[in-house]
């Protein structure tokens, strides 16, 4: 990650998503490192000033505190339904974009879904509608993102979809916006939570 934040070469947008993948990932036990990326951003050329508050914000958002599960737990079946999609795409190391290689928590739920059916989703994080949990697998998922849904997710679906689309299973991906990097910052730098601190 400092490698690219210090490479004159990679566009300011590039840099702030790996460190707030990075910040994210690392919160608890790279607190030091996440200050020294923070300061290494400030110092990067084109870097505008309302991203220097990202991290700050996308903590308040969606750090460990106030997130509502684990997004990088390996002791779940989500987690290994995450562990199985990882290996599924280790092909993509020889990539130059590193961020290329982050796969959304959606990515570990639609292949918990496949895996393990409805089952293998918490009632407090997902409702499922008409007729309540089964262990039966779906044949259609709608996933709705409230506050937007990012190319990389949309990547996820399209990529599922035309692995699975032979065993009748689809996933409709939809939001209330698409989010880019720059959308997403702004998003989560005016959230109230993020601006009341609560």
């Amino acid at each position: 990650v400092e490698t690219v934040v210090e490479d004159p070469k990679v566009v300011w947008q590039d840099k702030l998503r790996m460190v707030l993948l990075y910040a994210l990932r690392y919160e608890l036990e790279g607190e030091r490192e996440i200050r020294f990326l923070e300061r290494s951003l400030k110092d990067a050329p084109n870097m505008p000033s309302h991203a220097m508050g990202a991290w700050q914000c996308l903590k308040k958002h969606a750090g460990v505190a106030v997130r509502g599960c684990d997004i990088f737990n390996k002791h779940t079946v989500v987690g290994a339904a995450k562990n199985m999609v990882r290996k599924h795409v280790e092909g993509i190391r020889g990539v130059e974009n590193a961020l290329t290689r982050h796969l959304p928590l959606l990515a570990s739920r639609l292949a918990a879904l496949k895996m393990a059916g409805v089952s293998a989703l918490r009632d407090s994080e997902f409702k499922v509608l008409g007729g309540g949990r089964s262990s039966a697998r779906p044949q259609e998922i709608i996933v709705f993102m409230v506050g937007g849904a990012t190319y990389a997710e949309a990547r996820v679906v399209a990529d599922f979809n035309k692995e699975n689309n032979a065993k009748g299973l689809r996933v409709i991906l939809g939001g209330t916006t698409m989010h880019n990097t720059n959308s997403y910052v702004d998003e989560i730098c005016r959230h109230p939570t993020a601006a009341s601190g609560s």
